[in-house]
């Protein structure tokens, strides 16, 4: 009996059977390689087993191969009160490069990446967080938020400014006198508008996603004459 292993794995029990002999083969994965072992199959490609190890009574001159894939791993990111994440609920193989990012609420601070038991350990203070996914790695994650500091970026806060879309309309509540920006959570930029009331309506069609709105004011002596300042919310489209 001829017994071969594909990638990430090694076979045992080969050799000479008698005929009408049990064979008993066994396939192990590489330690360490992100292998699983998957089916026996024949020379042809056939599908022998999924057992292992696998036992079968040799009839004649036969050739065995073992089947290994690579691991997949569910990784996913939530968040504490103060923000949300990016990155999380996708599979991964084995090797591959996971991306995880955190965005803070307005008046809120990202402060880590935690995983383990309850979410009690300190993985990572990067943002965002790039990580190789093993069966070594966490495949849990939570983002931490605390509240920040009141500077100028939240006093904006005290006008209600808000941006939603309903019925294909986005809607920029007391936002006058402001350039604002409208971005994916990736980051990329796709509209720029510049409202002259408190409550403009623009028609645009957004695919469902969530939405980053980033607000500068276009004149120092508006709205108390604050600072331009950085993102202050986002909104859902769905």
């Amino acid at each position: 009996m001829t017994l071969t292993a594909g990638r990430g794995g090694t076979v045992s029990g080969g050799g000479r059977y008698e005929y009408n002999t049990i064979a008993r083969v066994e396939a192990t994965p590489i330690a360490g390689g992100g292998y699983h072992f998957v089916k026996w199959t024949n020379a042809k490609g056939d599908s022998l087993s999924t057992n292992n190890p696998y036992t079968f009574v040799v009839k004649s001159d036969t050739a065995v191969q073992a089947l290994f894939a690579l691991n997949t791993y569910f990784v996913i990111a939530e968040s504490t009160e103060g923000g949300h994440t990016a990155g999380g609920g996708w599979l991964y193989d084995h090797g591959m490069q996971a991306k995880l990012t955190a965005v803070a609420d307005p008046g809120y601070d990202f402060t880590g990446w935690t995983a383990g038991d309850g979410f009690n350990m300190l993985v990572s203070t990067a943002n965002p967080y790039v990580f190789t996914v093993t069966q070594l790695s966490f495949t849990a994650y939570q983002a931490r938020f605390k509240r920040g500091d009141v500077n100028a970026d939240d006093r904006i806060q005290s006008t209600e400014a808000r941006v939603f879309y309903t019925g294909g309309v986005l809607r920029l509540v007391n936002l006058s006198g402001c350039s604002v920006t409208v971005s994916t959570i990736s980051g990329q930029r796709i509209l720029s508008l510049r409202p002259d009331s408190d409550d403009e309506p623009y028609p645009v069609a957004l695919p469902a996603g969530i939405y980053v709105f980033t607000p500068t004011l276009r004149n120092l002596s508006a709205k108390g004459g604050l600072l331009p300042f950085r993102e202050i919310g986002k909104f859902v489209v769905r």
